[in-house]
């Protein structure tokens, strides 16, 4: 005889089944939902360890000696602010620097710098010159690859000493940029300037004054002219006499205020401008050895 099994008992094997599968089944949602946020966590770039060595002033501009020290300061402080550069410390640098009897100021052998590389941990080297061309002033940083020894140059320039901050935060921009690629090259900025307004101000006034100032001069002498007493020839004289000599001086002022406006207005572009550039230096090194069958054989090999 087969006795068959109850209905509530098979019912309620089902819905333990099913119950049991929502867990595992919620249990798996949560593991992929911390999953996703662990990975938006993370940066989307790889970090990049990047090594500022020194930066030489090659003008004869006393003033530029100070940007010796302040330019790659302020560069490591930019630079430390981006999330996927990591700036390795200076003074490890500068060490390693020294032991080796090396300065990344000028040309560097391949070999060299992926030996100063592999002790820093670094994977591009970061040196450059400040230097004066004409009336600019130019800050030139070698950005060099520890693995291949490619030279990519960033540049910087500015008519404007005042803008020594600005020119340091455009050129660790194109930086942060050839690195990354995030964000925008920055070609040229420009700035406001007061400068005009304080010549045109200037020359408004003075203007004014020097119209006052003739208008009094000839109030007067028309009193002096038509004077009836002796004791008012005398003053009336003297204030037209100081009236005109003061008259010259401040036309003299407004002129030169006004000549200063219109210089102003004309090198505005200029002094208020900072422009960049950069440049690929691609590294050769040549080969010259003897081969085995006694012949001389001359090569070379270019790294991009």
């Amino acid at each position: 005889m087969i006795l068959s099994q109850p209905k509530s008992v098979i019912l309620n094997e089902t819905q333990s089944s099913e119950e049991s599968f929502c867990l595992k089944s919620i249990q798996y949602k949560k593991i992929i939902f911390l999953l996703m946020m662990f990975s938006l966590s993370q940066p989307l770039f790889s970090q990049v360890n990047v090594a500022v060595s020194k930066f030489s002033n090659e003008s004869d501009a006393l003033y530029l000696d100070a940007w010796e020290r302040s330019v790659p300061a302020l560069l490591r402080s930019y630079l430390s602010d981006a999330d996927d550069v990591v700036v390795l410390d200076r003074d490890r640098l500068d060490k390693v620097l020294e032991e080796q009897a090396l300065s990344l100021s000028g040309l560097v052998d391949s070999s060299q710098v992926q030996s100063i590389g592999k002790i820093l941990g670094a994977e591009f080297i970061l040196a450059g010159k400040i230097d004066r061309q004409g009336r600019e002033i130019v800050i030139s940083a070698d950005l060099i690859r520890v693995k291949t020894g490619q030279i990519q140059t960033e540049i910087v320039r500015s008519v404007n000493r005042d803008y020594k901050e600005a020119m340091v935060g455009m050129l660790a921009n194109n930086i942060l940029y050839r690195l990354t690629g995030q964000g925008e090259y920055q070609k040229n900025k420009m700035f406001k300037s007061n400068s005009i307004w304080y010549w045109t101000g200037a020359t408004l006034l003075l203007s004014g004054a020097t119209i006052a100032t003739n208008a009094y001069q000839k109030e007067n002498l028309d009193k002096y002219r038509s004077a009836t007493e002796l004791k008012d020839f005398d003053t009336y004289y003297n204030r037209a006499n100081d009236s005109k000599n003061l008259v010259n001086v401040l036309a003299i002022l407004a002129g030169s205020a006004a000549i200063g406006t219109f210089v102003d207005w004309l090198s505005g572009d200029d002094e208020n401008e900072i422009k960049s550039g950069h440049a690929v230096q691609a590294l050769i090194k040549s080969n010259f050895y003897l081969s085995d069958k006694n012949e001389i054989q001359l090569g070379f090999s270019i790294h991009f």
